[in-house]
């Protein structure tokens, strides 16, 4: 029984490729992890690998409440973690918008997932009222500023929608509360688009958002091309994604100059190693700088 519960925003700080190996058929030949709906995420093994990988180095006490690597099984005194992490699921992407370079864009679909989250950390907010619901179900896009909408439509992604203007939006979805303050804060100031589901109009958007990398290898004396080209699908840099940490609050033990003492794999242990991790790498692409992540640890109340 997971007795801990946490939820935790992943926001990339650069362009993200967290992949799923070379595509087959696909319009792109390294593609992102995406859900069974087609929205970018980050699988829950990749984000538990990696932050495994950077707690190592930090807090091995945290890092063995993780559970062991494959190698260590035989002799290992646990077998399994004490700590569960699920997928990150998609819930705000930065858009092209007609003022100020950019906005964030969520939608129907990605806030329901949100919602999903909160309730398992027992955070019993709703995040949608049932006006709302009816605005987007008509084909509405709900914005909050006026600056980005041009002539009375919503233009994000080169996707036009009709739109109103909620200027408390955040607020009336409970965003404010639901997210970080820093990451709150950024998206107030930089104006959110509520995205209807249908037609396709929120993943049609979501998509355009992602980045597409055409790449070459070059022989090293020539500077010819020994290799490609290929492209790599990238998530853009200020995505914010969502993910659960769930603690068993079992127990390790651990041996000091002799004595033996027992150290409990609580939530407030892993948060704090999490929060000294604080920015970490995910995914592939690390030496050219992708894939860096901010960590926010986060109990909404």
């Amino acid at each position: 029984m997971y007795v801990d519960r946490t939820l935790l925003y992943i926001r990339a700080l650069t362009p993200l490729h967290v992949g799923v190996g070379r595509g087959y058929g696909a319009y792109v030949d390294l593609p992102i992890q995406r859900d069974e709906f087609g929205f970018p995420c980050i699988w829950s093994s990749s984000l538990k690998g990696s932050i495994k990988s950077w707690i190592a180095k930090l807090d091995r006490d945290a890092y063995r409440c993780l559970g062991p690597e494959p190698d260590e099984l035989e002799r290992a005194e646990a077998k399994q973690s004490h700590v569960v992490f699920t997928d990150a699921k998609l819930v705000l992407v930065p858009v092209r918008v007609i003022s100020g370079v950019y906005a964030y864009a969520t939608s129907l679909h990605l806030l329901n997932n949100l919602a999903k989250y909160l309730e398992v950390v027992e955070y019993s907010a709703g995040l949608i009222g049932k006006d709302i619901i009816q605005k987007l179900e008509s084909g509405v896009a709900l914005v909050s500023r006026g600056r980005l909408l041009h002539e009375g439509k919503l233009l994000v992604n080169e996707v036009e929608l009709r739109a109103e203007v909620v200027e408390d939006l955040v607020a009336e979805l409970g965003l404010d509360k639901a997210l970080p303050d820093e990451i709150s804060r950024e998206v107030f100031n930089r104006g959110l688009a509520l995205i209807p589901d249908g037609d396709n109009a929120s993943i049609t958007v979501v998509n355009r958002s992602m980045l597409l990398q055409y790449r070459v290898r070059l022989e090293r004396e020539t500077k010819k091309v020994s290799t490609g080209p290929w492209s790599e699908e990238f998530v853009p840099a200020e995505t914010i994604f969502a993910s659960l940490v769930l603690c068993t609050g079992g127990e390790i033990r651990k041996k000091t100059d002799g004595i033996e003492e027992k150290i409990k794999c609580s939530k407030d242990m892993i948060v704090d190693a999490i929060k000294h991790a604080n920015i970490i790498f995910i995914g592939g692409k690390e030496t050219i700088g992708r894939g860096l992540v901010k960590l926010y640890p986060h109990s909404p109340r």
